[in-house]
C-alpha cells in the first residue's frame, strides 16, 4: 500500500520516481499518487518528494512548538528535532517557507 509506504518512511520520504518505478503499473501508481495529494493524504513537498499527511502535521507541530518557545529555528535545530538528515529537513523547511508558514532571515526561520 502506497500510503503505508509514505507513513512508515516518516521524514525520510521516498523519491516519487522510485515509488513509481517499483510499482507494477507506473501510470496507475502516478494517478494514485496524484489522487492521494488531491485528497490531502500526501503533501507534495517538491515534485520529487511527497510526505504522508500525519508526518507533515508532526513536523509542523514540532516547528511551531520550537519557534513559540525559542522565537526562531535554524536548519540544525529542526534537523535535531526531526532526527532526520539535512536533505529532508531543508526540503521541509523550504516547503514551509513557500506556504508562508515560516520566513527565512539569515539562517533563522520565524513563524508568519
Amino acid at each position: 500500500n502506497i500510503l503505508s509506504l509514505y507513513k512508515e518512511a516518516g521524514f525520510a520520504m521516498p523519491k516519487t520516481d522510485d515509488t513509481i518505478n517499483k510499482s507494477k503499473n507506473a501510470k496507475t501508481t502516478r494517478q494514485l499518487l496524484e489522487k492521494l495529494v488531491k485528497d490531502g493524504e500526501l503533501i507534495k513537498i517538491t515534485p520529487a518528494y511527497y510526505m504522508h499527511r500525519e508526518c507533515y502535521e508532526n513536523a509542523l507541530e514540532l516547528l511551531k512548538d520550537f519557534i513559540q518557545k525559542n522565537g526562531s529555528i535554524t536548519l540544525a535545530d529542526f534537523r535535531t528535532l526531526m532526527n532526520s538528515s539535512r536533505k529532508y529537513t531543508q526540503m521541509i523547511l523550504e516547503y514551509f517557507d513557500s506556504r508562508h508558514i515560516t520566513k527565512l532571515a539569515d539562517d533563522r526561520r520565524t513563524l508568519l
